[in-house]
């Protein structure tokens, strides 16, 4: 399957501040703000939507397109994302503006003060798919995420018009959009991605319940932070839509910058034959890239004895109500439901949806 993912590519300037903003505004003062925060830490990080999903994707063996529109500056950038086995070649490169760049300001209280400057993002409408299509040999999915709105239209209908599958993902930019310009994004996507609270917003904007959404799009997939991931899939039991949850490893604040994470894996994880057969590791992977490490061992103390939990017992079922503490209990079951101690037995309690 021949991916490509049109989205924003951009440079994040990620500042700290070792106070908190609260402390430096003036109610009386409100009507005109001016502040200058001394930060003691700069770091300095190659992002944008797009970029970042498709670094994601290349980490899984899953080679993918980047479609965006850049500055001048982007030729390291550009580099370095080939040299994982990003194809750039059909990203656009626009001279006298610089590539998209996020600057963001976080206290210690997480509060965020952040400005984004589009630059040549500005000119990713210019981009056109079906050249691209043409020219790449076929392109079978595309996700269009978070770019220049005007562009993230002109992508969609260039899509159908060619057969090409969509992924919607249209995130930082349910803020910016009308209701319109996301039932035209949302309308027919073989797969559509959201947060929880852009969720609502979509259905506060379309018009549409969520019932009306998923009836619209293949699968609609909603991240929820740490609970984990909810696909739903039209047309379950009952009428009713098809729906689970997947927990994915580590905790996730459900922020936006954290969203290509889970969008990255996407593609594996509702493809099982893109890469052949599963295995443990790495689920729709096959076989595991070698430069990935393994899942981790989960040390569980109890009564002052640590127990290591490598691997399943024979003589106990998924579906066993407790485990005794001398259970082994493996990587995939710890991930896949929470876990709650006592003094003389671990229970695991299964996730529901």
């Amino acid at each position: 399957m021949r991916i490509a993912v049109a989205g924003s590519i951009a440079t994040d300037i990620l500042m700290t501040f070792p106070g908190r903003f609260k402390d430096q505004f003036l109610e009386e003062q409100m009507h005109k703000v001016s502040l200058s925060f001394l930060v003691d830490e700069l770091v300095v990080h190659r992002g944008g939507v797009g970029a970042n999903i498709c670094y994601g994707m290349a980490q899984l063996g899953q080679p993918s397109l980047l479609v965006g529109s850049v500055g001048a500056d982007f030729a390291e950038y550009g580099a370095a994302l080939a040299a994982v086995g990003v194809d750039v070649s059909h990203v656009r490169v626009c001279g006298g503006v610089h590539t998209a760049r996020f600057t963001c300001t976080t206290d210690l209280d997480a509060n965020q003060i952040a400005s984004f400057y589009t630059g040549a993002m500005a000119e990713a409408r210019e981009l056109d798919l079906g050249a691209i299509h043409a020219a790449a040999g076929g392109i079978d999915l595309v996700l269009i995420g978070a770019d220049d709105p005007d562009g993230m239209l002109k992508h969609t209908e260039l899509a159908k018009a060619h057969g090409i599958a969509v992924a919607a993902d249209p995130s930082q930019q349910m803020a910016r959009m009308d209701g319109a310009d996301i039932r035209t994004l949302v309308d027919g996507a073989t797969y559509l991605f959201s947060n929880e609270y852009e969720a609502g917003l979509m259905v506060q904007k379309t018009g549409w319940s969520h019932a009306e959404i998923l009836e619209r799009v293949g699968v609609r997939v909603t991240t929820h932070g740490h609970p984990g991931q909810d696909p739903g899939r039209p047309g379950g039991e009952g009428g009713r839509p098809d729906r689970w949850r997947r927990r994915l490893p580590g905790r996730l604040p459900d922020r936006p910058c954290h969203g290509p994470r889970p969008r990255s894996r996407c593609p594996d994880r509702l493809h099982p034959g893109l890469h052949g057969p599963r295995n443990s590791r790495h689920p729709g992977i096959h076989p595991p890239p070698p430069h990935l490490p393994g899942p981790p061992r989960h040390r569980l103390r109890l009564r002052g004895r640590r127990h290591r939990r490598p691997g399943p017992q024979p003589h106990l079922s998924r579906s066993s109500p407790s485990w005794s503490r001398t259970t082994r209990t493996p990587w995939r079951r710890l991930t896949g439901s929470s876990v709650r101690r006592d003094h003389s037995r671990i229970t695991l309690d299964p996730c529901t949806a």
